[in-house]
């Protein structure tokens, strides 16, 4: 995928689902939105789809172990360099988020099938945590919404 599918989801989450409101929103809405902002047809399906894969997510999560150890494959250190490695490390250390989640949250990384910085890992993690983690009433959605996983110049998680 190209990094204009990266732009058409940032735009999907911010301009088109924020105002619509993600239970109104179809998808022949949302195309037909996303093409008059001047998105090509190709980058807009495959976006749609890396959105519509969040309905499986918890279907597919794998069952981790809580002492296992987390080894980075040669085909996702292509994609996750090792800052962005870290900054999933200390998700999972910190208890931000569990082995399960881990797993999504790289699988949809790599569904975009390119190289990732922090900061759109950021972006992909909270989108699998707000996802995976739907109960309003969990302290941990607000609290992600409110500080969009804040990362210091260290990349350390805050």
């Amino acid at each position: 995928m190209r990094e204009s599918v990266i732009d058409v989801l940032f735009y999907l989450f911010e301009d088109i689902l924020e105002e619509e409101g993600a239970d109104e929103t179809d998808f022949e809405f949302v195309a037909n939105s996303l093409e008059e902002a001047g998105f090509a047809r190709e980058d807009i399906v495959r976006a749609m789809d890396w959105f519509y894969a969040f309905g499986n997510l918890n279907e597919t999560a794998p069952q981790v172990g809580q002492h296992a150890i987390r080894v980075f494959s040669s085909r996702e250190r292509e994609f996750l360099d090792s800052e962005c490695q870290n900054f999933l490390y200390g998700l999972q250390r910190s208890g931000v988020i569990d082995g399960a989640i881990l797993e999504m949250v790289i699988e949809r990384a790599l569904a975009l099938e390119e190289p990732l910085d922090v900061e759109i890992l950021r972006w992909v993690a909270l989108m699998v945590m707000l996802n995976a983690r739907r109960q309003e009433d969990d302290p941990l959605v607000g609290a992600w919404r409110e500080q969009w996983l804040y990362v210091d110049d260290n990349n350390v998680w805050q």
